[in-house]
């Protein structure tokens, strides 16, 4: 199971660049090579989280732009607090569930695996996830 992050930015700095008042968030080692190599202006840059809901609620209240899922940013989208970034690239972003082997066959387990998927479907787009370094 995957889901897409999407370089979204506040609908107010429409005329800004990435790079004015960018929130890099820490997906992982696989998002940080890929983001370098599509964005190597703004890997030392802007503010730093380590925490994807954390650094959306940053960005809601001062503004900028930064690299979030898909399903996180879609209701701020069709509020119009936030938007897209046009032509900027995509990554996929797994998403794992751990749980012992023996509890693969409880009622329990596949009922949660069943919502997890359905959450993550609705909230990608009918292709499902880009590729790394695919276009939004």
């Amino acid at each position: 199971m995957e889901e897409e992050l999407i370089m979204v930015r506040d609908t107010g700095h429409r005329e800004n660049a990435p790079e004015d008042e960018y929130v890099y968030i820490d997906w992982g080692p696989a998002f940080s090579a890929q983001h370098g190599a599509h964005w190597a202006s703004l890997d030392q840059v802007g503010t730093y989280f380590g925490f994807g809901p954390l650094g959306l609620a940053y960005l809601l209240r001062t503004g900028g732009a930064g690299y979030f899922r898909r399903g996180m940013v879609t209701p701020f989208i069709a509020e119009g607090r936030l938007e897209s970034v046009e032509n900027a690239a995509s990554f996929a972003y797994p998403a794992y569930a751990v749980y012992p082997e023996a509890a693969k066959q409880r009622e329990e387990i596949r009922t949660a695996l069943g919502i997890l998927r359905a959450a993550l479907t609705s909230s990608l787009p009918s292709s499902g996830a880009s590729r790394p370094g695919s276009a939004a």
